[in-house]
């Protein structure tokens, strides 16, 4: 069977959660598309740096300021 994007959902998924991230980083700073690298090393690392998976009892750093439970 030939090559298909849905054999690869997820990497395809990520890459467009990307994509759509430094694209909204750019436009709402107001920025010209040559910043389109910076955006997308910006998004990666702020990516990586977010707790995808918190145990029971667990604060993330968006309950600190918030004071809501995610």
């Amino acid at each position: 069977m030939p090559y298909s994007p849905a054999m690869n959902g997820i990497a395809e998924r990520a890459n467009r959660t990307l994509t759509e991230t430094a694209r909204g980083l750019l436009i709402e700073a107001g920025l010209p598309n040559y910043f389109w690298p910076d955006a997308v090393r910006h998004a990666c690392v702020a990516k990586n740096r977010a707790l995808t998976h918190v145990g029971e009892d667990k604060w993330v750093p968006y309950v600190d300021v918030t004071f809501h439970l995610v």
